[in-house]
């Protein structure tokens, strides 16, 4: 096999790979643009781009907890749990913003705090899995 011919195979096992995951996208985008007036619309890609921005910010904040060489698979429930605490102290409580930032960061401190013991006591034997 010539090298010219390898990147154009490896580029048609890559295009392989996510032209379903292409197609899919493009069905269900075609699906619910027919079945409503609503979710093509300027409106709709607005939300999206706001959503975004939390989703960056979680997979960053995964990249580094890789990065160090700590598997911690707790990540998303701790945020979800102080996602919920904030939501909770906002919304039943009617506290102000930055006393419900404050609850959600004390859930997750407790949470991270409960999970991982040895982290912060300082042990040499830790709960969780190193890569090296």
């Amino acid at each position: 096999m010539s090298t010219a011919a390898q990147p154009r195979s490896e580029w048609r096992r890559v295009a392989g790979d996510y032209l379903g995951l292409i197609v899919a996208l493009g069905v269900l985008i075609l699906i619910f643009s027919v079945s409503t007036q609503h979710f093509f619309s300027a409106d709709t890609f607005r939300v999206i781009a706001n959503q975004i921005p939390a989703a960056v910010l979680v997979a960053t904040g995964m990249t580094f907890v890789l990065l160090v060489a700590e598997i911690d698979l707790s990540v998303g429930s701790v945020l979800g749990l102080c996602g919920a605490a904030v939501g909770v102290a906002l919304t039943q409580w009617h506290w102000p913003l930055w006393a419900a930032m404050v609850a959600g960061m004390g859930a997750g401190a407790c949470a991270v705090r409960s999970t991982d013991w040895s982290r912060f006591a300082g042990d040499s034997h830790r709960s969780s899995s190193r890569l090296a």
